[in-house]
């Protein structure tokens, strides 16, 4: 693929309401590190921080330092991004992000940018209502000049919507470079503060109730006493999960981690010895394919995008029956039949499917026409 010549080309930003370890945190991050080693200058731009994940992250910007306090600081923080819009002129605006996309992509056309390139990252109907209105008259309207769905469940979620909507609409999958450990999984278990020796069940993810990990500690309920789970991941559920911990008596065995760094999670998910991942709704499952890429079993619901994503390299259960999930994971990690070696070979090829460099050729299309 042929593009054009960095050194011609103006600044490239990549927009997120929000910094915090999120899928699209992490495709912004990912795709501003590419651009940056073919020679562009690019840019993550964070409305606000939420938790400082990327704090150390090279080229990123952010406007406000902590979650928004007033109305008055909504209204600040959208006029400086408006004004750096219009004093730097990006080449091109990345939207990652349901809020940032009508938000940032109507502020960039008053700025004069063009191509304005949202990206879809939920479903329609798990969008509050105001924000989907907001987002279907940009759809509409042309402040979109293109509009990525990150997977084909997201796509056809939008079959019912008008043809001048659908008209900017495709699909670019998701893509990650793979994960590589860097450390043994006694090493970081040790660190981590985990069991060095003990069937470890590991999960990440915001702790939200899309994310589903209630589930999985009521799970630990009828697993026997050996089997340990560690989540990684922070959010608004923590306390709720902690008083679920501490109300199922299974402080001792479930281990709420926090957010871990993005250069640690594959020590992390190398470390168990199964990876779940029981979330409600997904519009793509960026830890499930980092799992897949580093060689480990995953279990997960069976909502359609991540079967379509895991096909028959792994286990999807429906949520609906948690003995089912009981069962898997007893024969995962205490029974003999399972044979990891095997499952290993197969998610790292499966894996492969969802490269960086697939995704960057859909996501760099607007600068190469």
């Amino acid at each position: 693929m042929t593009l054009p010549n960095p050194e011609r080309s103006q600044k490239i930003v990549c927009l997120c309401t929000q910094m915090e370890g999120g899928g699209a945190q992490g495709a912004a991050v990912r795709m501003a590190r590419y651009l940056r080693e073919k020679g562009y200058a690019a840019e993550v731009w964070f409305l606000y921080q939420k938790r400082p994940t990327y704090i150390d992250e090279p080229n990123t910007y952010t406007f406000l330092a902590h979650p928004f306090e007033s109305i008055a600081q909504r209204i600040k923080t959208i006029y400086r991004l408006f004004a750096k819009l219009k004093n730097e002129k990006p080449q091109v605006v990345y939207a990652f992000g349901r809020t940032i996309a009508p938000l940032g992509m109507t502020l960039a056309l008053l700025a004069g940018i063009k191509p304005r390139v949202a990206t879809q990252r939920n479903q329609p109907a798990s969008i509050p209502k105001g924000l989907r209105f907001a987002d279907l008259l940009c759809g509409m309207f042309g402040v979109y000049t293109d509009n990525i769905c990150v997977s084909h469940d997201v796509f056809s979620a939008f079959k019912h919507y008008p043809a001048c909507y659908k008209k900017k609409l495709r699909v670019v999958e998701n893509g990650i470079e793979p994960l590589m450990p860097t450390k043994n999984r006694h090493t970081t278990r040790e660190l981590l503060g985990l069991p060095t020796d003990a069937p470890l069940i590991v999960s990440v993810g915001r702790l939200a109730q899309q994310k589903n990990h209630a589930f999985l500690i009521s799970l630990m309920k009828e697993l026997p006493e050996p089997i340990h789970l560690a989540i990684a991941g922070d959010g608004e559920l923590r306390d709720t999960l902690l008083n679920q911990v501490m109300d199922e008596n299974l402080g001792d065995r479930v281990h709420l981690l926090g957010e871990i760094s993005s250069q640690n999670i594959a020590n992390f998910i190398a470390a168990g010895d199964v990876f779940a991942f029981p979330s409600r709704h997904e519009a793509f499952g960026f830890a499930v394919v980092e799992a897949l890429s580093i060689g480990q079993t995953v279990i997960t619901s069976d909502i359609s995008v991540l079967k379509d994503i895991i096909k028959d390299n792994g286990y999807c259960l429906p949520l609906a029956q948690p003995q089912l999930w009981v069962q898997t994971l007893q024969n995962i990690l205490l029974g003999t039949e399972h044979n990891k070696q095997e499952f290993a070979e197969k998610a790292r090829t499966r894996a492969q499917y969802f490269s960086l460099e697939r995704m960057m050729q859909g996501y760099l299309n607007p600068l190469t026409h």
